[in-house]
Protein backbone atom coordinates (compact mmCIF):
# COMPACT_ATOMS: atom_id res chain seq x y z
CA UNK A 1 0.00 0.00 0.00
CA UNK A 2 1.27 3.74 -0.30
CA UNK A 3 1.02 6.05 2.73
CA UNK A 4 0.11 9.05 0.79
CA UNK A 5 -2.18 10.05 -2.45
CA UNK A 6 1.16 12.01 -3.62
CA UNK A 7 3.12 8.71 -3.76
CA UNK A 8 0.28 6.87 -4.95
CA UNK A 9 0.36 9.71 -7.80
CA UNK A 10 3.65 9.43 -8.78
CA UNK A 11 4.07 5.74 -9.11
CA UNK A 12 1.29 5.37 -11.24
CA UNK A 13 2.78 8.56 -13.61
CA UNK A 14 5.67 6.82 -13.88
CA UNK A 15 4.23 3.40 -14.58
CA UNK A 16 0.71 3.29 -15.72
CA UNK A 17 0.61 -0.51 -15.60
CA UNK A 18 1.13 -0.43 -11.94
CA UNK A 19 4.19 -2.96 -12.09
CA UNK A 20 6.73 -0.44 -10.58
CA UNK A 21 5.84 0.41 -7.03
CA UNK A 22 8.99 1.62 -5.28
CA UNK A 23 7.05 4.15 -3.19
CA UNK A 24 4.69 1.61 -1.62
CA UNK A 25 5.10 0.18 1.88
CA UNK A 26 4.55 -3.60 3.42
CA UNK A 27 3.45 -3.39 6.95
CA UNK A 28 6.08 -5.44 8.96
CA UNK A 29 5.13 -8.85 10.71
CA UNK A 30 5.62 -7.96 14.23
CA UNK A 31 5.39 -10.26 17.49
CA UNK A 32 5.57 -8.84 21.33
CA UNK A 33 5.83 -10.93 23.74
CA UNK A 34 3.21 -9.23 26.83
CA UNK A 35 2.71 -10.04 30.45
CA UNK A 36 0.55 -8.58 33.09
CA UNK A 37 -1.54 -10.21 36.14
CA UNK A 38 -4.10 -8.67 38.11
CA UNK A 39 -5.42 -9.89 42.16
CA UNK A 40 -9.31 -9.09 42.53
CA UNK A 41 -10.53 -9.49 46.31
CA UNK A 42 -14.30 -8.97 46.70
CA UNK A 43 -16.68 -9.02 49.57
CA UNK A 44 -19.80 -10.88 48.39
CA UNK A 45 -22.90 -10.15 51.60
CA UNK A 46 -25.78 -11.88 51.21
CA UNK A 47 -29.27 -11.55 53.35
CA UNK A 48 -32.05 -14.23 52.92
CA UNK A 49 -35.61 -13.72 54.84
CA UNK A 50 -38.27 -16.08 54.85
CA UNK A 51 -41.65 -15.43 56.53
CA UNK A 52 -44.24 -18.17 57.13
CA UNK A 53 -47.36 -16.32 57.74
CA UNK A 54 -49.30 -19.80 57.04
CA UNK A 55 -48.11 -23.12 56.85
CA UNK A 56 -49.15 -23.50 52.85
CA UNK A 57 -47.38 -19.72 52.58
CA UNK A 58 -43.54 -18.56 51.90
CA UNK A 59 -42.43 -14.87 51.72
CA UNK A 60 -38.98 -14.88 51.00
CA UNK A 61 -36.95 -11.78 50.88
CA UNK A 62 -33.16 -11.52 49.23
CA UNK A 63 -30.56 -9.51 49.11
CA UNK A 64 -26.89 -10.21 47.83
CA UNK A 65 -24.40 -9.46 45.73
CA UNK A 66 -22.39 -11.97 43.13
CA UNK A 67 -19.61 -11.76 40.85
CA UNK A 68 -18.41 -13.17 37.53
CA UNK A 69 -14.74 -13.64 36.29
CA UNK A 70 -13.71 -12.51 32.62
CA UNK A 71 -13.87 -15.24 30.19
CA UNK A 72 -10.15 -16.27 28.87
CA UNK A 73 -10.86 -15.08 25.31
CA UNK A 74 -11.32 -11.80 26.86
CA UNK A 75 -8.02 -11.52 29.11
CA UNK A 76 -5.65 -13.08 26.43
CA UNK A 77 -2.84 -10.78 25.37
CA UNK A 78 -3.24 -12.25 22.15
CA UNK A 79 -4.52 -10.26 19.51
CA UNK A 80 -4.09 -8.84 15.55
CA UNK A 81 -3.92 -6.19 13.54
CA UNK A 82 -4.05 -4.90 10.63
CA UNK A 83 -3.71 -1.29 8.39
CA UNK A 84 -7.03 0.43 7.15
CA UNK A 85 -6.95 1.11 3.36
CA UNK A 86 -9.24 3.19 0.94
CA UNK A 87 -9.10 2.96 -2.56
CA UNK A 88 -6.16 4.44 -4.97
CA UNK A 89 -8.15 6.98 -6.50
CA UNK A 90 -5.74 6.51 -9.64
CA UNK A 91 -7.97 3.04 -10.22
CA UNK A 92 -10.10 3.38 -14.18
CA UNK A 93 -11.16 1.57 -16.50
CA UNK A 94 -10.00 1.93 -19.85
CA UNK A 95 -11.54 0.50 -23.41
CA UNK A 96 -8.99 -0.77 -25.63
CA UNK A 97 -9.54 -2.42 -29.27
CA UNK A 98 -8.79 -5.87 -30.30
CA UNK A 99 -8.94 -7.60 -33.40
CA UNK A 100 -10.65 -10.90 -33.83
CA UNK A 101 -9.17 -13.96 -36.29
CA UNK A 102 -11.21 -11.99 -39.81
CA UNK A 103 -9.90 -8.62 -38.46
CA UNK A 104 -12.59 -6.95 -36.90
CA UNK A 105 -12.36 -4.50 -33.93
CA UNK A 106 -13.31 -5.79 -30.76
CA UNK A 107 -13.77 -3.54 -27.75
CA UNK A 108 -12.43 -4.60 -24.45
CA UNK A 109 -12.55 -2.68 -21.16
CA UNK A 110 -9.46 -2.74 -18.96
CA UNK A 111 -9.17 -2.68 -15.41
CA UNK A 112 -6.75 -0.84 -13.65
CA UNK A 113 -6.31 -1.44 -10.37
CA UNK A 114 -3.94 0.18 -8.11
CA UNK A 115 -2.09 -0.15 -4.45
CA UNK A 116 -4.54 1.28 -1.83
CA UNK A 117 -3.75 4.16 0.58
CA UNK A 118 -3.08 3.82 4.29
CA UNK A 119 -5.76 5.14 6.36
CA UNK A 120 -4.69 3.87 9.80
CA UNK A 121 -4.62 0.79 12.03
CA UNK A 122 -6.87 -1.38 13.55
CA UNK A 123 -5.88 -3.74 16.38
CA UNK A 124 -8.00 -6.31 18.29
CA UNK A 125 -6.54 -7.70 21.71
CA UNK A 126 -7.53 -9.06 24.68
CA UNK A 127 -7.55 -7.12 28.42
CA UNK A 128 -5.77 -7.74 30.38
CA UNK A 129 -6.85 -5.42 32.95
CA UNK A 130 -10.72 -6.33 32.80
CA UNK A 131 -12.31 -6.66 36.07
CA UNK A 132 -14.91 -9.23 37.38
CA UNK A 133 -18.80 -8.09 36.88
CA UNK A 134 -20.27 -7.46 40.81
CA UNK A 135 -24.01 -7.92 40.23
CA UNK A 136 -26.26 -6.42 43.38
CA UNK A 137 -29.26 -8.68 43.78
CA UNK A 138 -32.57 -7.74 44.79
CA UNK A 139 -35.55 -10.00 45.55
CA UNK A 140 -39.11 -10.99 46.80
CA UNK A 141 -41.19 -13.77 46.41
CA UNK A 142 -45.06 -14.91 47.20
CA UNK A 143 -44.94 -18.80 47.57
CA UNK A 144 -47.69 -21.12 47.89
CA UNK A 145 -47.88 -24.79 48.26
CA UNK A 146 -51.11 -27.09 48.58
CA UNK A 147 -52.21 -30.37 48.37
CA UNK A 148 -51.67 -32.79 45.51
CA UNK A 149 -48.45 -31.63 44.71
CA UNK A 150 -49.88 -28.02 43.92
CA UNK A 151 -47.73 -24.69 44.01
CA UNK A 152 -47.63 -21.39 42.77
CA UNK A 153 -45.33 -18.24 42.75
CA UNK A 154 -45.04 -14.38 42.18
CA UNK A 155 -41.20 -13.27 42.26
CA UNK A 156 -40.09 -9.50 41.41
CA UNK A 157 -36.32 -8.76 41.18
CA UNK A 158 -34.04 -5.99 40.28
CA UNK A 159 -30.14 -6.39 39.37
CA UNK A 160 -27.63 -3.81 38.91
CA UNK A 161 -24.32 -4.44 37.33
CA UNK A 162 -21.50 -2.65 37.94
CA UNK A 163 -18.19 -3.35 35.42
CA UNK A 164 -20.57 -5.35 32.78
CA UNK A 165 -17.74 -6.91 30.31
CA UNK A 166 -18.88 -5.71 26.91
CA UNK A 167 -16.74 -5.29 23.29
CA UNK A 168 -15.54 -1.23 23.01
CA UNK A 169 -13.07 0.42 20.32
CA UNK A 170 -10.70 3.39 21.34
CA UNK A 171 -9.22 5.78 18.69
CA UNK A 172 -5.81 6.88 19.70
CA UNK A 173 -2.55 8.80 17.95
CA UNK A 174 -0.07 6.53 17.36
CA UNK A 175 3.67 6.95 15.73
CA UNK A 176 4.70 5.30 12.83
CA UNK A 177 7.92 4.79 10.82
CA UNK A 178 7.76 2.75 7.40
CA UNK A 179 10.28 2.08 5.28
CA UNK A 180 9.28 2.26 1.35
CA UNK A 181 10.55 -0.31 -1.50
CA UNK A 182 13.20 2.48 -2.83
CA UNK A 183 14.28 2.91 0.89
CA UNK A 184 13.09 5.66 2.13
CA UNK A 185 11.11 6.21 5.54
CA UNK A 186 8.05 7.32 5.86
CA UNK A 187 7.03 8.66 9.29
CA UNK A 188 4.30 10.38 11.12
CA UNK A 189 1.20 10.22 13.17
CA UNK A 190 -2.14 8.41 12.36
CA UNK A 191 -5.16 7.33 14.22
CA UNK A 192 -4.70 3.58 16.22
CA UNK A 193 -8.44 1.93 16.58
CA UNK A 194 -8.20 -0.95 19.37
CA UNK A 195 -11.15 -3.15 19.75
CA UNK A 196 -11.13 -5.41 22.71
CA UNK A 197 -13.27 -6.14 25.85
CA UNK A 198 -13.96 -3.24 28.53
CA UNK A 199 -15.57 -2.61 31.52
CA UNK A 200 -19.26 -0.32 30.91
CA UNK A 201 -18.46 2.85 32.01
CA UNK A 202 -22.00 2.79 33.66
CA UNK A 203 -24.16 0.49 35.16
CA UNK A 204 -26.40 -2.04 33.80
CA UNK A 205 -30.06 -2.95 35.10
CA UNK A 206 -32.19 -5.84 34.58
CA UNK A 207 -35.36 -5.61 36.44
CA UNK A 208 -38.51 -8.03 36.25
CA UNK A 209 -41.16 -10.76 37.32
CA UNK A 210 -42.05 -14.34 37.34
CA UNK A 211 -45.11 -15.89 38.12
CA UNK A 212 -46.00 -19.36 37.82
CA UNK A 213 -48.02 -22.68 39.29
CA UNK A 214 -47.38 -26.61 39.19
CA UNK A 215 -50.42 -28.89 40.36
CA UNK A 216 -50.37 -33.07 39.79
CA UNK A 217 -53.97 -34.55 39.58
CA UNK A 218 -53.74 -36.98 41.72
CA UNK A 219 -57.20 -36.81 42.81
CA UNK A 220 -58.56 -38.45 39.57
CA UNK A 221 -59.00 -42.04 39.69
CA UNK A 222 -56.93 -44.99 38.43
CA UNK A 223 -54.29 -43.74 35.26
CA UNK A 224 -55.28 -40.37 35.13
CA UNK A 225 -53.80 -39.26 38.41
CA UNK A 226 -50.34 -39.34 37.42
CA UNK A 227 -50.99 -35.98 35.05
CA UNK A 228 -49.76 -33.18 35.85
CA UNK A 229 -48.92 -29.78 34.58
CA UNK A 230 -46.23 -26.90 34.83
CA UNK A 231 -46.27 -23.46 33.70
CA UNK A 232 -44.64 -20.16 34.45
CA UNK A 233 -43.78 -16.52 32.25
CA UNK A 234 -41.12 -14.21 32.94
CA UNK A 235 -41.33 -10.61 32.04
CA UNK A 236 -37.28 -8.87 31.66
CA UNK A 237 -36.50 -4.93 31.38
CA UNK A 238 -33.17 -4.53 30.85
CA UNK A 239 -30.75 -1.69 30.00
CA UNK A 240 -27.09 -1.17 29.57
CA UNK A 241 -26.46 1.55 28.35
CA UNK A 242 -22.92 1.73 27.59
CA UNK A 243 -22.20 -0.46 24.30
CA UNK A 244 -21.01 1.10 21.38
CA UNK A 245 -23.75 0.36 18.22
CA UNK A 246 -24.49 2.88 15.27
CA UNK A 247 -27.34 2.11 12.84
CA UNK A 248 -27.06 2.85 9.15
CA UNK A 249 -27.64 6.42 9.51
CA UNK A 250 -24.53 6.33 11.68
CA UNK A 251 -26.17 6.95 14.76
CA UNK A 252 -25.82 5.39 18.16
CA UNK A 253 -28.19 3.17 19.46
CA UNK A 254 -29.04 3.83 23.38
CA UNK A 255 -29.65 1.55 25.94
CA UNK A 256 -29.61 -1.18 24.45
CA UNK A 257 -31.06 -4.77 26.50
CA UNK A 258 -28.23 -6.58 28.12
CA UNK A 259 -26.77 -9.46 25.72
CA UNK A 260 -28.55 -12.89 25.96
CA UNK A 261 -32.12 -11.49 27.64
CA UNK A 262 -35.86 -11.45 26.31
CA UNK A 263 -38.26 -9.80 27.41
CA UNK A 264 -40.78 -12.15 27.39
CA UNK A 265 -40.58 -16.11 27.98
CA UNK A 266 -42.95 -18.78 29.11
CA UNK A 267 -42.78 -22.49 29.16
CA UNK A 268 -45.61 -25.23 29.74
CA UNK A 269 -44.72 -28.51 30.48
CA UNK A 270 -47.43 -31.24 30.24
CA UNK A 271 -46.04 -34.44 33.17
CA UNK A 272 -46.95 -37.59 33.68
CA UNK A 273 -45.02 -39.84 36.37
CA UNK A 274 -46.58 -43.36 37.81
CA UNK A 275 -44.49 -45.24 40.03
CA UNK A 276 -40.94 -45.15 38.87
CA UNK A 277 -42.52 -44.02 35.03
CA UNK A 278 -42.09 -40.23 33.80
CA UNK A 279 -42.57 -38.57 30.92
CA UNK A 280 -42.91 -34.96 29.78
CA UNK A 281 -43.86 -33.03 26.89
CA UNK A 282 -42.70 -29.51 27.41
CA UNK A 283 -43.13 -25.80 25.27
CA UNK A 284 -40.51 -23.38 25.37
CA UNK A 285 -40.54 -19.59 24.16
CA UNK A 286 -38.67 -16.79 23.92
CA UNK A 287 -38.93 -13.06 22.51
CA UNK A 288 -36.18 -11.19 20.66
CA UNK A 289 -32.86 -11.31 22.19
CA UNK A 290 -29.44 -9.13 21.53
CA UNK A 291 -26.52 -11.57 20.82
CA UNK A 292 -24.10 -8.91 20.18
CA UNK A 293 -23.08 -5.54 19.12
CA UNK A 294 -19.82 -6.48 17.12
CA UNK A 295 -20.76 -9.72 15.18
CA UNK A 296 -18.40 -10.41 11.82
CA UNK A 297 -20.43 -9.34 9.27
CA UNK A 298 -22.52 -6.57 10.81
CA UNK A 299 -20.00 -3.47 11.09
CA UNK A 300 -17.35 -5.21 13.31
CA UNK A 301 -14.55 -3.28 14.00
CA UNK A 302 -15.75 0.43 13.45
CA UNK A 303 -16.68 -0.46 9.60
CA UNK A 304 -17.10 2.56 7.48
CA UNK A 305 -19.39 3.13 4.31
CA UNK A 306 -19.48 6.29 1.89
CA UNK A 307 -23.16 7.58 1.57
CA UNK A 308 -23.96 9.18 -1.97
CA UNK A 309 -26.23 12.18 -1.08
CA UNK A 310 -26.59 13.76 -4.38
CA UNK A 311 -25.69 12.26 -8.07
CA UNK A 312 -22.72 14.45 -8.16
CA UNK A 313 -20.48 12.09 -7.00
CA UNK A 314 -20.47 13.39 -3.30
CA UNK A 315 -20.96 11.41 -0.91
CA UNK A 316 -20.04 11.09 3.05
CA UNK A 317 -18.29 8.38 5.05
CA UNK A 318 -20.62 7.05 7.70
CA UNK A 319 -19.80 4.30 10.52
CA UNK A 320 -21.95 1.57 11.37
CA UNK A 321 -21.82 -1.11 13.79
CA UNK A 322 -25.11 -3.11 14.13
CA UNK A 323 -27.01 -5.00 16.34
CA UNK A 324 -27.30 -8.51 16.01
CA UNK A 325 -30.44 -10.49 17.78
CA UNK A 326 -31.88 -13.59 17.73
CA UNK A 327 -35.53 -13.90 16.74
CA UNK A 328 -38.45 -15.15 18.71
CA UNK A 329 -38.58 -19.30 19.18
CA UNK A 330 -40.03 -21.53 20.45
CA UNK A 331 -39.33 -25.50 20.92
CA UNK A 332 -41.16 -28.61 21.13
CA UNK A 333 -39.37 -31.27 23.52
CA UNK A 334 -40.45 -34.30 24.97
CA UNK A 335 -38.46 -36.87 27.49
CA UNK A 336 -39.30 -40.10 29.15
CA UNK A 337 -37.07 -42.48 31.80
CA UNK A 338 -38.16 -45.18 33.56
CA UNK A 339 -36.32 -46.24 37.18
CA UNK A 340 -36.11 -49.61 37.61
CA UNK A 341 -34.07 -49.46 41.34
CA UNK A 342 -32.11 -46.39 43.14
CA UNK A 343 -29.39 -47.41 41.07
CA UNK A 344 -30.73 -48.34 37.28
CA UNK A 345 -32.40 -46.51 35.15
CA UNK A 346 -32.96 -46.15 31.17
CA UNK A 347 -34.27 -42.94 29.55
CA UNK A 348 -35.28 -41.62 26.27
CA UNK A 349 -35.11 -37.42 24.90
CA UNK A 350 -36.24 -35.78 21.37
CA UNK A 351 -35.54 -32.23 21.30
CA UNK A 352 -36.99 -29.71 18.99
CA UNK A 353 -39.30 -32.01 17.69
CA UNK A 354 -41.32 -29.22 15.26
CA UNK A 355 -37.86 -29.00 13.68
CA UNK A 356 -37.62 -24.98 14.79
CA UNK A 357 -34.73 -22.79 12.71
CA UNK A 358 -33.22 -20.73 14.91
CA UNK A 359 -32.40 -17.16 13.07
CA UNK A 360 -31.05 -13.95 13.44
CA UNK A 361 -31.70 -10.21 12.26
CA UNK A 362 -29.98 -6.90 12.62
CA UNK A 363 -31.60 -3.70 13.64
CA UNK A 364 -30.31 -1.18 10.45
CA UNK A 365 -32.08 1.39 11.83
CA UNK A 366 -34.27 2.25 15.40
CA UNK A 367 -36.88 -0.74 14.96
CA UNK A 368 -36.59 -1.68 11.45
CA UNK A 369 -34.88 -5.56 11.89
CA UNK A 370 -33.05 -6.95 8.78
CA UNK A 371 -32.66 -10.99 8.16
CA UNK A 372 -28.69 -11.70 8.65
CA UNK A 373 -28.40 -15.59 8.91
CA UNK A 374 -30.55 -18.96 9.50
CA UNK A 375 -29.24 -21.80 11.38
CA UNK A 376 -31.12 -25.49 11.28
CA UNK A 377 -30.74 -27.41 14.43
CA UNK A 378 -32.59 -30.75 13.06
CA UNK A 379 -34.56 -32.85 15.55
CA UNK A 380 -32.26 -34.80 18.18
CA UNK A 381 -32.72 -37.80 19.76
CA UNK A 382 -31.30 -39.87 22.32
CA UNK A 383 -31.27 -42.51 24.75
CA UNK A 384 -29.49 -44.25 27.05
CA UNK A 385 -28.84 -46.12 30.72
CA UNK A 386 -27.92 -44.67 33.79
CA UNK A 387 -26.33 -46.98 36.46
CA UNK A 388 -24.84 -45.39 39.96
CA UNK A 389 -23.12 -47.24 42.40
Amino acid sequence: FYMTTADADADVQADREGDLTPRAVTLPADVQNLKDDSTHDRFLPALNINFKPLDSTHIRVAASQSMARPYFNDITVAGYGNAVLRANPNNHARTVIDKDENGNDVPRVVQYTYLPIFDGLNVTTGNTTLKPTISTNYDLAFEWYGNHGSAAHVSLFYKSLKDLIIYSDSAVPFNYEFTKQNGEVASGTTILTRGQSVNADKDATIQGFEFGARTYFDQLPGLWSGFGVDANFTYIDSENPSPKSYDMDGNRFENLPVTGLSKYSYNIQLMYQKGGFYAGLAWNWRSRFLMSTNANGTGMDNTTYNYYYDGNGNFEQLHYQLPLYGRETGTLDFGMDYKFTDHLKIYFRANNLLNEVSRSEMEILPGKFYARNFYEADRRVDAGINFSF
